[in-house]
């Protein structure tokens, strides 16, 4: 398989002096012109992926089924924040 890849040479071109003359004007790269703002950062699909929802409220699966956990005393139902032993030690504190 390599040796039937590689087998057609590419063989090399001579110098841009040699090269013939043609009557067309020389072909210049495309003109650059910077877009104003910010560039986007949307994603380019596809045809074949649908489209977002035309919803503007659906926009993240929700989280169903999560157990907050407090990290202080690892009981399920709240979090650090609201945790009720950090509550009892600020108030013998004051």
């Amino acid at each position: 398989a390599f040796m039937r890849t590689y087998k057609p040479m590419v063989h090399p071109m001579a110098s841009q002096d040699l090269w013939a003359k043609t009557n067309f004007p020389p072909l210049l790269p495309p003109k650059y012109h910077k877009q104003p703002g910010r560039p986007k950062k949307r994603k380019v699909r596809s045809a074949a992926e649908p489209l977002p929802s035309s919803n503007p409220e659906v926009k993240h699966l929700q989280r169903y089924n999560l157990e907050t956990k407090c990290s202080i005393c690892n009981r399920v139902g709240h979090n650090k924040r609201k945790c009720p032993k950090t509550n009892e030690a600020k108030s013998s504190s004051h």
